[in-house]
């Protein structure tokens, strides 16, 4: 919790710094809240506490321990591949962001 509350501050000074650019300002506060994702690393995020934002593919675990990648639409969660509705919004009970490994490089153990 303490790492969200870093976030909110960093964005907030962000937002007081670039009120007057608001490209700049949006994609900063975008890729800050990425960064501070990735501190947390492979955690669950219960979506009590917090949700993602919307149309943002994330790995999402359903009340019966189901699995999938998803982003929340408007009234519920879509599959991230094929667009289909997959849950409705009180079904998933944690998130955590999704990330793709970079590809395998050679040499690379």
């Amino acid at each position: 919790m303490i790492r969200q509350e870093q976030c909110d501050k960093v964005c907030r000074i962000l937002d007081n710094y670039l009120y007057n650019r608001p490209t700049e300002r949006d994609s900063l506060i975008v890729a800050v809240q990425k960064a501070f994702e990735a501190l947390e690393g492979s955690k669950w995020v219960l979506c009590s506490e917090r949700l993602p934002n919307k149309f943002e593919d994330v790995w999402v675990t359903d009340n019966r321990g189901r699995v999938a990648v998803c982003h929340r639409g408007h009234s519920g969660w879509r599959d991230a591949e094929s667009d289909d509705w997959m849950y409705h919004l009180d079904s998933i009970v944690a998130w955590m962001p999704y990330y793709v490994p970079e590809p395998y490089q050679e040499g690379e153990h």
